[in-house]
């Protein structure tokens, strides 16, 4: 009984202190071509473009500092492909949690297209993240297992992000940041062994309550892709342009 009364009061506290964000995000790429199963690139550029956007609300945060934080939320894009693919949809409800240097994300992906696509496989998937920030170095791990939709049974995607980075300014209030990150992906496409390596350059700022982050690369329902270097039955994404802002 004291448990429940104490998770009550938390949530509680969480709210008064709580706060929402949201960002919008656009992204071109005109350069995007795949990856046979030899790792050649075997199809002519095809363009994408895309909007999306990402709402969090604080459930759990005190005047305490480096305590615990709890966010719920949910993320979702639409993108639009060449005329000779299909359009794609996906909404991902989740909760996330962050703690000094690290933020872990567990979430629900449903994905509205009909897969067979350029960018979307057709099928929901479990998502879970972890992400390491420390200055000038973070990382980050992510796994979805995918469930079989339309006949279709997608492999499971693994993600892996590392890279430097740096942020100068004025604590959270004002600061310029950038950094350049590798991206290995695997089980994007159509078989487990399809993989995908890129390196995926970022710059943001914010000034007061404008935030603009602007990253080089490409992304999908199941993170970000940088300027492809090599792959094997999947994408290779060349120079796009993805631009962040945060709203409130």
């Amino acid at each position: 009984l004291y448990m429940r009364y104490a998770l009550i009061i938390l949530a509680l506290a969480g709210i008064a202190y709580g706060e929402s964000q949201l960002f919008v995000t656009f992204g071109s790429n005109s350069t995007v071509m795949q990856y046979d199963s030899a790792g050649k690139l075997n199809q002519t550029p095809v363009g994408l473009k895309s909007i999306g956007a990402t709402f969090k609300f604080t459930l759990v945060s005190t005047p305490i500092p480096s305590s615990p934080r709890v966010f719920a939320g949910v993320d979702g894009a639409y993108t639009v492909y060449d005329s000779i693919y299909s359009a794609g949809l996906y909404i991902n409800p989740f909760v996330e949690v962050k703690i000094p240097f690290i933020t872990l994300n567990g979430g629900f992906n449903i994905d509205f297209s009909s897969g067979g696509g350029l960018i979307t496989d057709g099928a929901n998937a479990l998502m879970l993240k972890a992400n390491l920030g420390i200055p000038f170095f973070h990382g980050e791990l992510g796994y979805a297992y995918t469930f079989e939709s339309d006949s279709l049974n997608p492999p499971d995607v693994f993600t892996f992000k590392t890279g430097p980075a740096f942020k100068i300014g004025l604590g959270n209030l004002t600061y310029v940041k950038g950094g350049l990150d590798v991206v290995y992906r695997k089980g994007i496409g159509g078989d487990t062994d399809a993989y995908n390596l890129s390196i995926l350059p970022y710059a943001g700022i914010k000034i007061s309550s404008l935030e603009i982050d602007a990253l080089i690369g490409l992304k999908d329902e199941y993170g970000l892709y940088g300027v492809s270097i090599s792959g094997k039955n999947t994408l290779a994404p060349g120079v796009g342009i993805i631009l962040q802002f945060r709203l409130y």
